[in-house]
């Protein structure tokens, strides 16, 4: 998917979802924004927090291919901001999702298609062998 939009109209989509996106959550899913195509000048953003759900459809210039993507919604509002104003272009690719924008402005972040398992990194390594009843 790729994505080319004023940098100002993705910031302002992007912050109606802010309240929603978790910034800590078990589930990884609750941090990410959903990403997809409306239509070849529409995207449409979508995040929850399992009891509220808002999508927001953003206007943009261009969008290519279809799909939807998961994003990690709070790091691609803060990109969006820091590029200002002008032009921004989103791009992914299986596993990364690259923000270019201004001059020489370039950002990477991970996303998941959708349809791909997306699993938690525990803090605590598990331990090998039985549990002892005490």
């Amino acid at each position: 998917m790729k994505i080319i939009s004023q940098a100002k109209d993705l910031t302002d989509g992007l912050s109606k979802l802010q309240r929603i996106v978790s910034r800590r959550s078990a589930l990884p899913q609750l941090a990410c924004v959903k990403l997809g195509r409306c239509s070849d000048t529409m995207i449409r953003a979508t995040a929850t927090d399992l009891d509220v759900t808002v999508t927001t459809c953003i206007g943009v210039e261009s969008v290519s291919d279809d799909g939807d993507i998961l994003v990690p919604g709070v790091k691609l509002f803060e990109i969006a901001k820091s590029i200002g104003s002008g032009q921004a272009v989103i791009a992914s690719t299986d596993k990364a999702l690259t923000v270019s924008g201004g001059r020489n402005f370039k950002s990477r972040l991970m996303a998941h298609p959708l349809g791909q398992t997306i699993r938690a990194s525990s803090p605590h390594p598990r331990r090998s062998g039985r549990m002892r009843h005490v």
